[in-house]
């Protein structure tokens, strides 16, 4: 058995080059998702599970989307949108205080996709480590830039 600890809210988005089509804070219909290229990660992936319960709970699956690349770093799906017109499917907390103004964040209009991270620890052993490396994780400052 495990012990899971939540750490930290994430919200899956869409990220865009800063002149695509769609403007940084906008929100888009599923008719316009099943238009846009997209970029997406590997199959395996968590941010690609997290999308897919979101596609399924919509009642929309992968194969109507129209996805251009699948890949396998969330630093991949950074350098292809900023050469493309693709907009790519992505965590919102992947994005560094400095790349900000580099990409437009996106979001499918009255369908925000969350998740939430947590620290999996295995029950009843000591994990004076663990709980080290869980406090140093929380006291980091959150990214309050934007």
């Amino acid at each position: 058995p495990f012990s899971y600890t939540a750490f930290k809210d994430d919200e899956i988005a869409f990220i865009s080059d800063a002149g695509n089509t769609i403007p940084a804070g906008e929100s888009f219909t599923l008719d316009v998702l099943k238009e846009m290229p997209l970029v997406i990660r590997e199959p395996g992936s968590g941010t690609r599970e997290v999308f897919e319960e979101a596609l399924t709970a919509l009642d929309v699956k992968l194969s109507e989307l129209n996805i251009v690349i699948c890949l396998g770093s969330t630093e991949s799906i950074k350098s292809f949108v900023l050469d493309t017109q693709a907009a790519g499917v992505f965590s919102t907390h992947a994005i560094r205080p400095g790349e900000k103004e580099l990409f437009c964040i996106s979001r499918l209009k009255n369908h925000p996709i969350k998740r939430r991270f947590s620290f999996i620890t295995k029950q009843g052993a000591e994990h004076k480590l663990a709980e080290r490396f869980i406090r140093f994780c929380r006291s980091i400052p959150p990214d309050t830039s934007g």
